[in-house]
């Protein structure tokens, strides 16, 4: 499997992945959409004791300079939830330093943890997450994903 960041999510779907694209020009004060995307998720093997592969959740965190750019916005009941979403868990933090804080968020580092429990289990490439950012600032920075499970302070 290999996740990463699409900047213009245009031909995106939950399922299925357009081109991918790694760098975007916007002004100050303008809202775009990113795609947190994964390709290859193995097709789900049935079989005892429980199913095999396949992606029912996940988690990341994005790394973003908060004077540059703030997180507005996190649609994740995409690709994991494309036959329908069924029992979804799900908690973002704006603010992950050790304890939860709402979008929107200029702290440098979102968290999101999802699942959906209940329902089919997905395979293939697709959308994890659609992510609106506004930009705040002129500068050219990069975005980054992370597994950072811990409460620890990532700048």
């Amino acid at each position: 499997m290999t996740t990463g960041i699409d900047v213009d999510p245009e031909g995106n779907a939950p399922n299925s992945l357009g081109s991918l694209d790694s760098c975007i020009e916007v002004a100050p004060g303008d809202t775009f959409d990113i795609d947190i995307y994964v390709r290859d998720v193995p097709p789900v093997q049935a079989g005892p004791p429980i199913d095999r592969d396949g992606i029912i959740g996940y988690s990341y965190n994005l790394i973003f300079d908060g004077e540059v750019v703030e997180v507005v916005e996190i649609e994740s009941s995409l690709m994991t939830a494309a036959a329908g979403p069924d029992q979804t868990f799900i908690v973002i933090d704006g603010d992950y330093f050790g304890s939860a804080d709402d979008l929107p968020s200029t702290s440098g580092n979102v968290r999101v943890d999802y699942a959906d429990v209940g329902g089919p289990v997905e395979g293939g490439d697709g959308v994890l997450s659609r992510v609106t950012l506004r930009a705040l600032d002129d500068g050219v920075r990069a975005l980054e994903l992370r597994d950072d499970p811990s409460s620890a302070d990532v700048p």
